[in-house]
């Protein structure tokens, strides 16, 4: 893992790789977001899919302290990081604010993690479960790839608030709904929108 790599280099390089060449085999891959298991399970088919074809790809799970993404996790031997962060909609005033207070540290704490691994690609599964500022290192800071799984409605006003505000930022955007195509290439016009169901 070369954690020196400027950015320049970095982006030569990824721009050179062929996925059908060994040194493809190479690749870091974060694969992070989620909600619910269901949400995780896409994740771990690529994760298992990327190490049959490209058995020399490093690949890291970056999840929270949850029961759901310890148990789906479990047992499937890939590398795994857990932060301690949760979520605030629906939770009481105590929880919200013991959520709130988790945030600062559960940034820097991610930040290490990412900057230690440095992803040539990250798979964001429901891209409302990062702040802007995340997704904007991985692409500015990090010259990571970056792809956005979306399971759900993004345009759902009781989605996060950052769903909307990051998806501009992702290379490509994988659609589980044709319908959405269209507007989701009016928000995020210079990603590559694909529909994903068969």
């Amino acid at each position: 893992m070369n954690c020196t790599e400027t950015l320049p280099a970095r982006q030569k390089r990824l721009s050179s790789i062929d996925m059908k060449e060994e040194k493809a085999h190479n690749i870091r891959l974060i694969i992070t977001g989620g909600g619910t298991g269901g949400h995780i399970f896409p994740g771990i088919a690529l994760a298992q899919a990327m190490m049959h074809s490209y058995p020399g790809c490093d690949i890291l799970f970056i999840g929270t302290e949850r029961r759901v993404d310890k148990t789906v996790l479990s047992g499937q031997g890939f590398a795994t990081l857990t932060i301690k962060s949760q979520g605030i909609k629906g939770k009481s005033p105590l929880a919200k604010l013991i959520a709130l207070l988790q945030q600062p540290a559960a940034l820097l704490e991610a930040a290490g993690i990412i900057r230690k691994f440095k992803p040539d690609l990250v798979f964001v599964l429901n891209s409302g479960r990062l702040t802007p500022d995340t997704v904007k290192y991985f692409r500015e800071q990090l010259g990571s790839y970056l792809v956005c799984f979306l399971p759900d409605n993004p345009f759902d006003s009781s989605r996060s608030k950052y769903t909307a505000m990051n998806l501009p930022q992702f290379h490509t955007i994988l659609s589980c709904e044709k319908t959405w195509i269209q507007n989701l290439k009016n928000i995020a016009p210079k990603a590559e929108v694909k529909d994903v169901i068969v």
